[in-house]
């Protein structure tokens, strides 16, 4: 007797134990409240500067090009969601005249975002503003679309797939072009596959609709790269971390970045 109870309860603790094991499986990524606002980004591609109101919401991006010849602003501005609803650019260049650009943020009943549309006038205050084109995304499970339209097209001129992992990293893009009626889906032409470590990303500040699609929560340490039909081509990400666990210096194929916070 005293056996057939025992085989009982290591059954009901086995089943316990799968029970769990597949609520996890099954959970949402987690939500995690930065400790630390990026402030600044400095690589030889970019500069940029980043802003915050008293909820430590991002609201001003200031930006360089690596070689200070062009630079743009960017405010955003929020929904009853405390999501974005626009984001003004404004982008300069040396010896040409100011672009100003209304990029609107549009999301389902789920309040998950299904376009961002691009929109441009050279006036600084305008009383229309010509929409040049949308980004559109489409989800399935793990997985995002992501289609570029132009103004006057109904074909996307190029497509990526993103498949993120249960933490809500990108694990993997695709990108295709060459769409036309006869190839819907366009042609394959590269995508990239990451690893990442276990440590908070320094954008994880920023407004994940703002980064998204690439809104990943670690970050990469290994991304390997396929282009058509050429061989793929690996190449490790070497980080360098401050107290909190926040990157502070990244080195890709001999590009160095650097990233400066402010610690809440």
């Amino acid at each position: 007797m005293k056996t057939r109870i025992n085989k009982l309860t290591l059954l009901l603790l086995a089943v316990f134990a799968i029970s769990c094991s597949n609520d996890s499986d099954n959970e949402a990524p987690e939500e995690i409240t930065p400790s630390y606002l990026l402030t600044k980004l400095n690589s030889t591609s970019a500069f940029n500067t980043y802003k915050y109101n008293d909820l430590n919401k991002l609201i001003e991006i200031n930006g360089t090009d690596g070689s200070f010849t062009s630079s743009f602003n960017s405010t955003l501005t929020y929904n009853g969601s405390g999501k974005i609803q626009e984001e003004l650019k404004v982008v300069s260049a040396l010896f040409s005249t100011p672009s100003y650009n209304r990029i609107i943020y549009n999301y389902d009943a789920q309040g998950r975002l299904t376009e961002k549309k691009y929109t441009q006038n050279s006036s600084e205050n305008p009383a229309i503003y010509d929409h040049k084109q949308s980004y559109i995304f489409e989800y399935n499970g793990s997985t995002v679309t992501q289609k570029l339209i132009l103004k006057g097209n109904t074909l996307p001129s190029s497509r990526a797939v993103f498949e993120y992992d249960k933490k809500g990293n990108v694990t993997k893009s695709t990108y295709y072009n060459k769409i036309d009626a006869n190839t819907p889906d366009g042609v394959f032409f590269y995508s990239h596959a990451y690893t990442y470590d276990t440590k908070q990303n320094p954008e994880s500040s920023l407004s994940s609709e703002y980064r998204f699609p690439n809104a990943s929560k670690n970050n990469p340490i290994k991304v390997i790269e396929t282009y058509n039909s050429d061989a793929p081509t690996t190449a490790d990400i070497v980080l360098e971390y401050n107290e909190g666990g926040y990157p502070v210096k990244k080195t890709q194929s001999g590009i160095v970045s650097s990233y400066e916070y402010k610690k809440l």
